[in-house]
């Protein structure tokens, strides 16, 4: 019985862990590269990558989110977005509006002034018009 119940809780874990980032507490820089589903347009309108900071104190942030076209004339907006406990839904801190232009195109999220007691993040592209294709996502943590 005792097997049964931990192989039961090492497969949430396991599942839950897929969900989203961990970034472990000496780590203080995240790099992401898009692959070919996280892409928004007719099947999936909105994509989140979601990660959990692991941090004790307030941070400052740089985050540079990259977005690429897939069809001509695609347009989406680019949130990100923060949370304290796990089970808050997220506040949008800033919201950016990407009109495609063929090539990639970045978006920066920066907060260098005030320190954000976010335990969350999560990027957010929803898409507005025809396809388009998150191809990276950089994060820079500083306390």
């Amino acid at each position: 019985m005792k097997k049964v119940i931990l192989f039961l809780i090492l497969c949430f874990g396991f599942i839950s862990l897929q969900a989203q980032t961990v970034l472990p507490i000496e780590k203080y820089i995240f790099s992401y590269v898009g692959i070919s589903t996280d892409t928004v347009g007719v099947g999936t309108t909105v994509l989140n990558k979601a990660i959990q900071l692991n941090k004790l104190d307030g941070i400052f942030y740089n985050a540079k989110v990259k977005v690429s076209d897939v069809t001509a004339g695609a347009t989406c907006t680019i949130a990100l977005q923060g949370k304290i406990f796990s089970s808050d839904t997220y506040t949008t801190i800033n919201t950016y509006t990407w009109y495609g232009g063929g090539t990639d195109t970045t978006v920066l999220f920066t907060s260098n002034t005030n320190k954000v007691y976010w335990r969350y993040l999560n990027f957010k592209i929803t898409r507005t018009a025809n396809k388009a294709k998150l191809t990276s996502i950089d994060l820079s943590i500083k306390k």
